[in-house]
C-alpha cells in the first residue's frame, strides 16, 4: 500500500470551487492512501457519513471514537479513531497533544 507524498487531500463531492465550474474539491489535511498505483488516492475526505449510505459505491465513516487520554491545564491529549467503510476503507487514528509548547499531531493508517 502506498501512501501519498502530499499532506492534504481533496474530495470532489465535497462541493467547493468557482462558481463557474462544474468541478468542485475540498482541501482537507491529512494522510492519503492507495492500494497500488492504479487507484486514486484515498483520504477521510473521501468517506461520507453514515447517513449518506445507501448504495454499494458509497464510502462511509461508520464512527468516530474519542478518546481523552489527559486533561490537565498544562497538557491535553486527546485521540480519535475514524472507523470507515467501503472501497479501500482503513481505520484512522489521529493523537493530538497540545500545550503551551505548541500542537502535536501523529496519524496511524490501520491495514
Amino acid at each position: 500500500m502506498a501512501i501519498s507524498p502530499l499532506s492534504d487531500s481533496a474530495a470532489a463531492s465535497r462541493g467547493i470551487g468557482p462558481f463557474d465550474e462544474n468541478v468542485h474539491e475540498a482541501l482537507t489535511p491529512g494522510l492519503q492512501w492507495r492500494e497500488s498505483e492504479k487507484d486514486e488516492w484515498m483520504g477521510l475526505a473521501d468517506f461520507n457519513i453514515a447517513e449518506d449510505a445507501g448504495t454499494a459505491d458509497v464510502r462511509t465513516l461508520r464512527e468516530a471514537k474519542l478518546t481523552v487520554e489527559e486533561s490537565t491545564p498544562a497538557k491535553s491529549a486527546f485521540s480519535i479513531l475514524y472507523a470507515l467503510e467501503g472501497a479501500m476503507a482503513r481505520d484512522v487514528e489521529e493523537r493530538y497533544t497540545i500545550t503551551a509548547e505548541g500542537v502535536s499531531v501523529v496519524t496511524r493508517l490501520g491495514g
